[in-house]
């Protein structure tokens, strides 16, 4: 199992934008960056979201988690990343 910590360093390690907010589920963290200007969807690419699993660090993308990861579970909070 990882630590939030640990999951931020993963995500930020895939993710070019600033990440700007988490949802921390029973099975992952869900990683996500401001849009900016203009921008009005993240449907895939560089602001889509990206799910850390809890389990081992591996990263997923939305879709995965949803469909084998039973949406991460339940949501345990929601919050901004400093």
């Amino acid at each position: 199992m990882i630590t939030y910590e640990e999951a931020l360093k993963i995500a930020q390690e895939r993710k070019s934008h600033k990440i700007t907010a988490c949802v921390e589920c029973e099975k992952a963290y869900i990683f996500s960056v401001a849009l900016p200007e203009g921008i009005e969807s993240a449907d895939g690419g560089e602001y889509s979201s990206i799910a850390v699993l809890k389990e081992d660090g591996s990263t997923v993308g939305m879709a995965a988690l949803v469909i084998y990861h039973n949406n991460g579970g339940e949501v345990i909070r929601e919050f901004k990343v400093e």
